[in-house]
This record gives C-alpha cells, structure tokens and sequence, in this order.
C-alpha cells in the first residue's frame, strides 16, 4: 500500500542505507535539440551514483495511458562527473495526458525491483505534459479530506404524531418566543406531545377504513404489504442487526476437543455493563430481554492467536501517515503467518490525532475489511536488522470510507500507533434462540357453508370450511436473517442487502401421526395450494407477529 505522509522520510533513510532509489523524474520539453524530441527524452535522478548494476532499456517499464499505451524505450545511459546519478532514457514515443508510471524492474519478464534498487523508491509518477498550459484551475487534490457533513431533509407535509408534535413546537416558538425548553419531563412538552398524540389517533379514525383500503394511504403493515403483493411487488420486513465481535485472548488458542470447534455456531454472546459480573446465565428468555442484548455467533471458530490481538501498521520509515480513503492494501508490522485469505480484521483509532490521548480517539474511527488473499511475509532491509512485515489486501468492497491516521505529531509528541488493526474477529447476529415454543392446536371443528345448487328450488349441500388458524408468537420483534457467507466482503456480510433472500428465522413443525412435518417460509401464498404445508409471517406495526 503506498502511504500518503506528510513527513516523506524514506528518501533520507535510503541515503543512509547500501541501496538506491529514484529521486524525481524530468521530462525533457521545451528544452529539447529539435521538435520531435520534445516529451521523448526522460532524466531520472536518483539518490545516490549509479552502481554496477546500472540500469538498461530493458529493466525500464512504462505502465499507465489511455489513448498511448504500451510506451517502450530505445535506450538508456547514464551520465558521468557531476551526472553520475543521471539515467538518460529515449523513448519511441511520447505520452497523452494521464498519469504514467516508470519502473525499474529486474528483466523484461521479471517484476521484482531492480537488484540494489529500494523497493519503494524503484517507482515513480510522471507526466508527460508537466509543461503543457492549461486553461483550467486543477483543483487541489487532498489524500486525506475531512468528512463532508449533508443537513437534514425535514418533511413538513407528513400528517403523522411528528409532524404534529413539530407543528406545535414551531408555533409555541413563535408566540412564546422566551419558551425554549425541550425537556420530556417539562410540563409544556408533555403537554405538546399528548396534543400530538391525541391529533394523531383523531386523524386517523376520521377515514381508517378508506386509509387502509388504498396503499398509498395504508398504515398498517399487514395492509402494506398485501397491496403491494397484488401490484407484483414484496415489502421486506428489514434484517437484523449484525456485529463484528473482538476475542482478546492472553495465549494461542484451539479446540480442546479434536474435530470440535472452538466456539460452536450458534454460541450466545450477551451484553454486559463494564465493572458488573454475571454469576449464572438465565433460564427463561424473559430475562434475557429485559437484562441483556443478544448476540449470536454465525460462524464456527477454530482459533485464536495472541498476536492478533492487536496488529500495527508499518509505514516504511515515513511519519506523519495515514490510510487514505479508497484503500484496499496496507503493511503490518512483524510476520503474521495466519493472516489467511477471508480473515476478517477491524481497523480501529485509538489515539487522538491531535492530542495524542488515548480518550480522545474517535470510535466511529472504526471500519472491517475481508482479506482477498494470504498475507504476503516480506523483509524491509533498511532499518538496522532488517523488520519483518506483512502485506496484506482486502476486497474492494471494502475499501477504506474515510482516512485512518496512522502517525501524528501530536501535543503530546509523535504518536507512531495512533491506528491499529484487531484480529480475532467473529460475526454474530441480533436475536436469540427460542426452541419448542407451543403454538397450539389447530380446532378440529369446521365451519360449513351451502354451496350453490343446480336449480332454483332445490337446497345447495353444504361444504366443509377450514377455520382460521393464525396464532401470535409470544416473543417479538422475530428475527429477519440475510444470508451468510465468508467468501463476501466484510461489508456484504455484515449488511446483506434487502434484495437477498432475507427470511424470518423460525422452524415451524407440526405433528401428523406422530411425526414431525416441517413446513416452508413463503413470502405468499398465492401460489400455495390449501394442502401445502406453507406458512407467511406477518409482522405488524407494534412488532407482534403473526403466522398464517
């Protein structure tokens, strides 16, 4: 990953080390011998003279164009005296106006850095037409931009318990301008908000059976969804929440139990109030829904590292560093082996940028990515006794949505950690598990209805009737579940989106001679014959669900 800094160090580092590297690059132009040199004839400066191996044509590559690709070079020389440090390179041809990239590499069809190369600095930018005018202002290019905040968009037309609530709110402030208070508690606002309660539930007996009976007006879900059913359309009922999970772990951990995972599937994950301790697990779900928030796990673990605990960046010898936003490559400091394709890491401020207080860091600062492949181990030679690093890349679905500050100089000194990335990460999902809950029995007795007779005169037989059966679940909201899988980005799994098969995440059974007969989740039954053992969930405004 190629860093932006403020403080571009590696330059003096190289200086002090036994390799070389590029310095700048010049484009000869308007300095030319004749016309048809000009933007063909490139200077590469480098930062020391040029050794043996001194670079040829054949270890030069130009990479990047639109309209003129495929840029090769005629020849390369390096110059002597004072000019020792010069490689002069001829072109056949001259570039367009995008960016290009020059690199010395080891042969025609061998990428690695030229041998006595550093490997950062044996690339570099260009442009071809750095001297070319320009009727245009560039507009400076930021690496790092501040987050762009967007006012929000209020509606003053919705004729629902907020709009009234606002409505008077607004009017209060303009006959009692001095009365600014907001408080709940306050008695004006208690006052204000039964008034808006009140206007709410008046407006909406005034036509409820004509709001319903149209969906543009609906209010109800169950109305909602079955409008919009018939016009060939499904209303999704949304998705739980998910949520990325840290293990710190104080050694290397695996199953005790060979062939057994480490946390199994499944396995509850509750809130807990900091400095409170849990003696003992509650039986009954009641307790686990007024006392806690629960997660489930979603995927089996078979290990956890020490060493994952907490991973640093490595900046290559720059200060004053950050992420930028759009990246999808970093180094991490030291050798991590078992950073394999689909681990997922968290990227985390710990530090505040500017004060250097660990209080003071960001926790929106926080972001997960899904490596796309095994990390790389690698070696940078240039501090003394080498460092072992780890390159790793992630899925471009992942990439950074806001800059990561890396280093600062902060008020309190330089800061080198003030972003970290956290392994041992596991996704879980918002619900709990209720197993055998009694819905009930269907009622055996039938309704009969006459059926329609061949003549005037004479009585139509009657015909069976199934009664309704649609019980309510005793625990709500039910739990609407996305699809799972580690090969997506850690952006899909933990939002999946609302267009997948998103499904309410029960099991229903029911027992005919005995055995047990599972029945299917349907978004309709429109296609259900009256024997197929299909079932809707219906979810309505308060949250309480129904099976049908």
């Amino acid at each position: 990953m190629k860093y932006f800094c403020c403080n571009e160090m590696r330059r003096e580092a190289v200086r002090k080390s036994s390799l070389n590297g590029i310095d700048y690059l010049e484009v000869r132009d308007r300095a030319a011998n004749a016309p048809e040199e000009r933007q063909r004839i490139l200077f590469i400066h480098f930062l020391k003279p040029l050794t043996a191996p001194v670079p040829a044509k054949e270890n030069i590559r130009i990479e990047g164009g639109e309209r003129i690709v495929g840029i090769q070079p005629l020849s390369a020389a390096p110059g002597t005296g004072d000019e020792d440090h010069i490689l002069k390179v001829e072109l056949d041809r001259y570039g367009d106006y995008s960016t290009y990239t020059l690199k010395l590499v080891a042969g025609p069809e061998d990428d690695t850095p030229l041998p006595g190369m550093d490997v950062r600095l044996a690339s570099i930018d260009f442009s071809f037409k750095a001297e070319c005018p320009s009727d245009f202002d560039c507009k400076p290019s930021k690496a790092c931009p501040p987050d762009e905040t967007s006012e929000p968009d209020i509606d003053y037309l919705a004729k629902d318990y907020e709009s009234f609530r606002k409505l008077m709110l607004d009017r209060m402030a303009t006959t009692v301008p001095n009365w600014k208070e907001r408080n709940p508690a306050d008695l004006g606002v208690v006052l204000v908000e039964l008034l808006a309660y009140a206007a709410d539930q008046l407006s909406y007996q005034q036509d409820a059976v004509a709001t319903e009976a149209y969906i543009g007006t609906a209010r109800q879900r169950a109305s909602v969804r079955r409008h919009a059913r018939l016009m060939d359309y499904y209303m999704s009922d949304g998705r739980n929440a998910r949520a990325w999970v840290h293990f710190r772990v104080e050694r290397d951990l695996s199953p005790a139990v060979p062939g057994e995972p480490l946390i199994a599937k499944g396995a509850k994950l509750l809130s807990q109030i900091p400095g409170e301790s849990r003696p003992t697990l509650p039986d009954e779900p009641e307790l686990y829904f007024k006392t806690d928030v629960v997660f489930e796990t979603l995927e089996e673990v078979n290990a956890f590292y020490k060493d994952h605990n907490e991973l640093n960046f490595y900046t290559w010898s720059d200060q004053n560093c950050c992420l930028p936003r759009g990246a999808t490559r970093a180094t991490l400091r030291g050798h991590l082996p078992n950073l394999e394709e689909g681990t997922v890491l968290i990227f985390e401020e710990v530090i505040g940028p500017q004060t250097g207080v660990e209080a003071d860091s960001n926790p929106e600062r926080r972001h997960a990515v899904r490596l796309s492949e095994d990390g790389a181990l690698s070696n940078d030679p240039v501090p003394v006794g080498g460092q072992d690093v780890t390159e790793i890349c992630w899925h471009e679905e992942d990439a950074l949505p806001f800059p990561f500050c890396v280093s600062n100089m902060t008020d309190k000194g330089y800061k080198p950690d003030i972003s970290v990335a956290r392994g041992n990460i596991v996704l879980a999902d918002h619900g709990l598990q209720i197993k055998d809950e009694k819905l009930g029995v269907v009622p055996d007795k039938f309704l009969f209805r006459p059926s329609k007779s061949e003549g005037f005169c004479e009585p139509g037989e009657t015909e069976p009737v199934y009664p309704r059966f649609r019980p309510t679940l005793k625990y709500s909201p039910v739990t609407q579940s996305g699809p799972f899988d580690k090969s997506r980005s850690a952006s899909r799994s933990l939002h999946p989106p609302l267009e997948a098969e998103i499904k309410p995440s029960i099991l229903l059974n029911s027992k005919v001679a005995g055995e047990d007969s599972p029945w299917e989740a349907r978004r309709d039954l429109l296609n259900s014959a009256s024997d197929d053992e299909d079932f809707v969930l219906e979810v309505e405004n308060d949250g309480t669900a129904r099976v049908r």
